[in-house]
């Protein structure tokens, strides 16, 4: 008895999770796994400094709702040559010496998930494109209220 009482210390001791829910974005789960994977393959855009977890999970929680306009108005997949030229551009920012298969691997991503991402970016540039005409500071501000607006609207839970 004393046996099996020690190895479940032991089993406790040393039990991670794997993975936890981090938000739940009108029932699209954001996982900490899809939170790493962003930052580890420098998929972070619109932050002017290094990201944390913390500003992953909002850009990511933002991205899933600008991601279900852009599918409610049915914008068409990109171009796989343009999909592939991201690839492209993403493996040369890559820094030094770093492979991407690790990288994937690590964040339980095959090749065609990364190409899957991408075009969603693609897909989400060109919505913004087309419902925003304006250009410069003005453009990032109505891009901003109108995510602004999404989120009331949106169904969101995040996990503590």
């Amino acid at each position: 008895m004393t046996f099996w009482l020690v190895a479940g210390m032991v089993l406790s001791v040393f039990a991670q999770p794997l993975d936890r829910i981090l938000a739940v974005v009108n029932g699209y789960v954001i996982m900490r796994s899809d939170v790493r994977a962003f930052l580890d393959l420098g998929l972070v855009d619109g932050t002017s400094s290094p990201a944390d977890e913390g500003t992953v999970l909002t850009l990511l929680i933002e991205r899933r709702v600008v991601l279900d306009e852009v599918d409610r108005f049915v914008v068409e997949e990109p171009d796989p040559v343009v999909v592939e030229q991201r690839l492209a551009r993403l493996r040369a920012d890559l820094p030094r010496g770093t492979e991407l298969k690790p990288l994937l691997a690590r964040s339980g991503l095959t090749l065609d998930d990364l190409r899957y991402l991408l075009a969603d970016d693609i897909r989400r540039e060109m919505y913004l494109q087309r419902r925003f005409q304006v250009v410069g500071d003005d453009r990032d501000e109505a891009v901003r209220d109108w995510v602004g607006n999404l989120l009331t609207r949106a169904q969101i839970r995040r996990s503590r």
